[in-house]
């Protein structure tokens, strides 16, 4: 599905690159990216292309060397620090490769900490609908060590969607998932993605996902193509 509205996120001739003595270390050349609302986008590519860099740009966790960021129709580029971190617990949701779950709190706590970071008022009836549809609500008072990968992960989708972001960016979401887990999980992000009408970007080496995003990119030696 592929929008024409505004972008939610917008990356303009992004240059990332790191001194190394004399020499100058280019990771990201003049990179340009847009995806808009209901757009699920994938990025694919060798390790050390540059893949992991450029979703942490777009996540507002790394500064570029030059060019400009766009978000939620906010320029952050220049931002302050503080005002980069607010402005990412309020409008990016953050899906890891290996979940990243808080080890001593229930499956219903995970959900209700983000939302207590971020400062947004969100009803118990909205977290336990959200788990519901993704299959968890037998899970609620579980902990990270109860459940199966599949289950954190989709624990993972849920704590990335609560807070309503613009914005989902998603690193390797299937890494530590068997093929069919993989694709289940993957299908979930895209099912949210389409049907709340969010903004997204995976970074995956997996391309057996790749039918179920609407746009592929290819990343190699700093440059972005779309496939």
């Amino acid at each position: 599905m592929v929008t024409t509205l505004k972008p939610s996120l917008a990356l303009t001739d992004i240059t990332k690159y790191y001194q190394d003595g004399p020499n100058r270390i280019e990771v990201l050349k003049s990179t340009s990216l847009a995806v808009g609302p209901g757009e699920f986008a994938a990025i694919i590519g060798p390790s050390g292309a540059g893949k992991s860099t450029l979703l942490s740009i777009a996540g507002t966790l790394l500064s570029p060397s030059s060019g400009k960021i766009e978000l939620a129709d906010t320029d952050v580029t220049t931002m302050p620090a503080k005002d980069r971190t607010k402005l990412r617990l309020q409008k990016v949701g953050f899906i890891f490769q290996n979940s990243e779950l808080i080890p001593y709190l229930t499956v219903k706590d995970q959900l209700k900490y983000v939302t207590k970071l971020a400062k947004r008022p969100t009803s118990e009836a909205e977290i336990l609908a959200l788990l519901n549809h993704l299959g968890l609500s037998h899970r609620l008072k579980n902990f990270p060590n109860q459940l199966s990968g599949g289950e954190r992960q989709r624990v993972a989708i849920a704590r990335a969607f609560i807070n309503n972001p613009d914005l989902i960016l998603a690193d390797e979401p299937t890494a530590s998932l068997d093929s069919k887990r993989g694709h289940e999980v993957v299908a979930m992000i895209a099912q949210e993605v389409h049907e709340v009408q969010k903004a997204a970007v995976m970074v995956t080496h997996d391309e057996r996902v790749l039918d179920l995003v609407d746009q592929v990119y290819r990343i190699e030696d700093g440059q972005l193509k779309k496939i």
